[in-house]
């Protein structure tokens, strides 16, 4: 076993590679963050990391050691190779970790957390020992050998060659004055999960493969009879970090969480699974080759706090089908919203890509005998919770569709959605967040017609409309695939919705239904200030008091032609 340790008296065995802590780590002052909260001068850590081996009937400590530096060390990973050498991974912050000649790595990184991995003899020698993890804050959190005894790290990296991912920053741990108990590390780095394959004998990396951008991290590790990798771990943090790139997508089960479960190829070189999770502790692999993974998942409820439930995930090694669905992506992707895509509310249009959806060449949507847009298409059929949404398009690699009014209850948190084809053939099913509303904004339009652009400005004190989608039911109720006829109000069941322009409100004319349109497209008729220069501005549509809780954003051409 593995861990952390800051008692002078935790248990050591005569001979022990490190016998003693080591502490001699300068102490910091960490910045005030809230001065309603008194935050002490510490060390970045006070304790080591230590491993201890115990016999097979448990009577006794066939060795135990301290492991680590002048400042702190924690392991968080360990496995043991067919000759009982124990390889051990996880952080440190000392400069002088005791590196072995001829380490991948001899120095650590230069911020407050970097990896380690270490190597024991069976009876407790340290035989080889490295940093692990580049240059910049980094963590090593999981191994695991294969049948041949090939090593395979996971963990998060700012980049092991140069610095590629996040920004290379002091990751600190705060405590309370109420909680002067040291706890050891904090694994927050705003790097890319990683995982990479060591040869036992050289200790040359076989391969290295980036998972993720920023606020990514790998936490758990399995590898198959075939060579190919599982790791689990955690993803995109803070829905508020902009310019994240999206988290890889191939076939998912779900679309949106804070934790990620992918699948290597055996080179390494190819992401044969990735997909979402809400949160992923363990994964292991059976004799089949399918993973399990164990975690927990959240359900929200407005009127309750948030419940959190154990969460066992079975997923199959190899999955053979005619057709593939990847991560839903709105039609129009939002500019300047608060939040990235990663629900989906009724009334949205959705496009979906993959692989061998419908024919080569594009079906239109087609209208029924009762003047609605049809919910099969081309042989192809998506449902939400088994209710079929309206086909707006559909070809061998894109759909267009309409989230159904009736999807999944927003305090129950999800909706299923699948696509079948006319043979009876079923794509990966998705597993995809439920909103009251998710604000996309389609077109703006000047009072002549025309849209608006740099080329055609919409005249000071002008009406312009926008026409936008995504606020859910409305009152009275709408009907899935349903065209508009003619202007009437609309009355909807959510907060206030409103527009700014230049984060000033906007005076609106007219709010409901868009003639000719369907019937989840919402109009706005709105009057441009008529003291306006000539400029671009954003045009806001969100929901709440302004500045809005939510919004969706498109550019405002202002001017004389």
């Amino acid at each position: 076993m593995t861990g952390y340790a800051e008692s002078s008296d935790f248990p050591i065995t005569a001979g022990a590679t490190q016998a003693r802590l080591q502490q001699n780590c300068p102490t910091i002052q960490l910045p005030v963050l809230n001065p309603a909260v008194r935050i002490f001068g510490q060390r970045f850590n006070t304790g080591d990391a230590f491993v201890t081996k115990i016999s097979a009937d448990a009577t006794r400590l066939v060795y135990s050691t301290f492991l680590g530096g002048t400042c702190g060390e924690q392991g968080l990973g360990i496995t043991a190779d067919s000759s009982g050498n124990a390889i051990v991974v996880g952080v440190t912050n000392s400069s002088d970790f005791p590196v072995t000649a001829g380490a991948i790595q001899s120095l650590g990184g230069s911020t407050s957390v970097t990896g380690f991995l270490a190597k024991l003899a069976p009876q407790g020698s340290l035989t080889y020992a490295t940093f692990l993890g580049g240059s910049g804050a980094a963590t090593a959190e999981a191994i695991a050998l294969d049948a041949q005894g090939n090593i395979y790290v996971t963990g998060t990296t700012l980049g092991f060659d140069t610095i590629q991912f996040g920004v290379n920053r002091l990751v600190y741990f705060l405590r309370s004055g109420f909680d002067p108990t040291p706890v050891g590390f904090p694994l927050v780095t705003p790097g890319a999960a990683y995982v990479v394959k060591l040869n036992p004998q050289t200790w040359a990396r076989t391969y290295l493969k980036y998972v993720g951008s920023v606020f990514s991290g790998g936490k758990t590790i399995a590898v198959d009879s075939t060579g190919r990798a599982w790791i689990a771990g955690t993803t995109e943090y803070s829905s508020q970090v902009v310019d994240i790139a999206p988290f890889p997508s191939v076939h998912p089960f779900q679309a949106s969480g804070s934790s990620f479960v992918a699948q290597l190829s055996s080179n390494g070189a190819e992401l044969l699974f990735p997909s979402k999770v809400d949160n992923a502790n363990s994964v292991a692999i059976d004799a089949s080759g399918n993973a399990f993974v164990v975690g927990s998942t959240r359900r929200s409820d407005f009127y309750k706090s948030y419940d959190l439930t154990a969460e066992l995930l079975r997923i199959d090694a190899d999955v053979s089908s005619s057709i593939t669905v990847e991560e839903p992506k709105m039609l129009i992707p939002r500019a300047g919203s608060t939040y990235a895509f990663g629900s989906v509310a009724p009334g949205q249009l959705m496009v979906l890509t993959g692989t061998g959806l419908a024919p080569d060449k594009e079906v239109p949507a087609q209208l029924t005998s009762a003047g609605k847009v049809a919910t099969t298409l081309g042989g192809i059929t998506v449902t939400f919770d088994d209710v079929a949404a309206p086909l707006l398009s559909v070809q061998s690699g894109r759909i267009v569709c309409v989230v159904p009014f009736a999807v999944g209850d927003p305090n129950t948190g999800d909706s299923l959605m699948q696509v079948t084809n006319n043979d009876g053939a079923t794509a990966n099913a998705i597993r995809l967040n439920v909103a009251l509303l998710v604000v996309a904004v389609l077109a703006l339009v000047n009072a002549d017609g025309k849209v608006n652009s740099t080329q055609n400005p919409a005249a000071p004190g002008s009406l312009i409309t926008i026409y936008a989608t995504g606020f859910g039911q409305t009152d009275p109720p709408g009907v899935d695939g349903e065209v508009s006829a003619a202007p009437g109000a609309r009355h909807f069941q959510i907060q206030t919705i409103g527009v700014t322009i230049n984060d000033v409100d906007a005076a609106i004319t007219y709010l409901g239904a868009a003639p000719g349109q369907l019937s989840v497209i919402t109009q706005f008729n709105v009057r441009v200030p008529a003291e306006l220069p000539s400029e671009q501005y954003a045009a806001k549509v969100g929901y709440g008091e302004s500045p809005f809780y939510d919004f969706s954003q498109i550019a405002l051409s202002v001017g004389t032609k």
